[in-house]
């Protein structure tokens, strides 16, 4: 399973409705996510925040990108999000490997007014 970052920024009327009647958005969300093969990660993984362009961000682990698109894609058609977006992440245990294969890569690059055909 690979972990996303999703973040997004709720409708007016999404507000407008939790503020009406305020209940547990995420558990709501988790049949319609469990079908598309996404799963909230454990603990505090869906968190409300103070910033002018996300009203959210969840961690949330899913098989592959085309299970996330179609659940996000599902989340914006409900009308409920302004704007929704997720984003592939690593746990820093498997960052090393990336790193590893970024330092294989050192001195094989060269800027154009440098490369010579060989």
């Amino acid at each position: 399973m690979n972990l996303y970052v999703v973040m997004g920024k709720y409708s007016q009327d999404y507000v407008s409705g939790l503020i009406y009647k305020p209940q547990d958005r995420k558990k709501a969300s988790l049949a319609m996510m469990k079908k598309a093969g996404v799963e909230w990660a454990e603990g505090n993984s869906y968190v409300h925040i103070n910033h002018p362009n996300f009203d959210f961000i969840g961690t949330v682990y899913s098989k592959d990108e085309n299970a996330m698109k179609a659940s996000t894609d599902m989340m914006r058609a409900t009308g409920n999000f302004q704007d929704i977006n997720f984003f592939k992440a690593w746990l820093p245990e498997d960052y090393i490997e990336i790193s590893k294969k970024a330092s294989e890569l050192v001195g094989s690059f060269s800027a154009p007014s440098e490369y010579k055909e060989e």
